[in-house]
């Protein structure tokens, strides 16, 4: 027998699999699963698209009313409006499910799940996510200082990109990971997919002579 979930093989009469799969559970429950790269990847761009444009856009009207601010004022204002629209598009991470599997809300006390964020979850959602991008955003900065100034002898300046690919591809998809599961005061969010239905032989036999 193959699990549900992953399809890994589950061996000697094993009716549990190390993804969350447990056989007793009810056929139409939503299991706890791990995200992969992948999704955690979908997850974290479903956050920040939205939050780069918006903030794009009001930067670009903040830039345009004073166009004598200063570098260290405009940093510390795209630094706001950064985490301000990161603030308002944060429930987008489990607003609706995904393909194939879907992010929730369980409240500790009771257990129960919810896709919608209350306002004290979502602040702790956003710290939780915010401060961490400002770190990683900064030890990616020091860590492609060499390839940009390797680059900048060719005569490429791609530093703007480097950084803007290792936030999607690289930061966004590990804090989605440490994010699903980690215990707030009182919830957490989990990463849940459905079991597959296995088809039985003789449906599988029928269906292939069928077609």
């Amino acid at each position: 027998m193959n699990c549900p979930l992953c399809s890994s093989p589950m061996l000697f009469g094993a009716t549990t699999c190390p993804c969350g799969y447990n056989q007793s559970s009810a056929p139409d429950e939503e299991l706890p699963i791990d995200l992969t790269y992948w999704e955690g990847l979908r997850a974290y761009w479903r956050v920040y698209w939205p939050t780069q444009v918006v903030g794009s856009v009001f930067m670009m009207v903040f830039l345009m009313i004073s166009l004598r601010m200063s570098g260290l004022l405009a940093t510390a204002l795209s630094i706001a409006l950064g985490a301000a629209t990161l603030f308002l598009f944060v429930p987008r991470i489990c607003s609706r499910p995904y393909r194939g599997f879907s992010l929730v809300a369980v409240e500790l006390a009771t257990g129960g799940t919810t896709q919608k964020l209350r306002i004290r979850w979502r602040f702790h959602v956003w710290v939780f996510l915010w401060w961490r991008q400002i770190i990683a955003g900064l030890l990616a900065s020091l860590l492609s200082m060499p390839l940009n100034v390797l680059l900048s002898l060719f005569g490429l300046r791609l530093a703007q990109w480097i950084a803007v690919f290792a936030g999607v591809l690289v930061i966004g998809p590990i804090l989605l990971k440490m994010l699903i599961g980690h215990q707030f005061e009182d919830f957490r969010l989990e990463a849940r997919r459905k079991p597959r239905r296995e088809v039985p032989a003789e449906a599988a036999e029928a269906q292939a002579e069928a077609g």
